[in-house]
């Protein structure tokens, strides 16, 4: 592996799609990623939220919780197969 980042892929992607009634083709949006979505649920986390870590400390942990999610999944993915 090059160093790149697994960030699990989009979170809630869209494929194209017609837009309501009006006939108009909307492009296929990726969303934010997955990696993106565990941090921001790691961020609710009232043990991190309620924390006495700066905002710099606080994103540091979330991400790295979100990225030991990322690699659990992973695993489990691998061992399904």
């Amino acid at each position: 592996m090059d160093g790149e980042i697994n960030d699990g892929g989009p979170a809630f992607p869209v494929d194209a799609c017609y837009e309501g009634g009006v006939g108009r083709q909307m492009p296929r949006n990726e969303g934010m990623s997955l990696l993106d979505w565990f941090a921001g649920k790691a961020l609710a986390n009232p043990a991190i939220a309620d924390s006495n870590l700066d905002e710099n400390e606080t994103a540091l942990l979330c991400y790295s919780q979100a990225q030991a999610m990322i690699k659990v999944r992973e695993r489990i993915n691998a061992s399904a197969r």
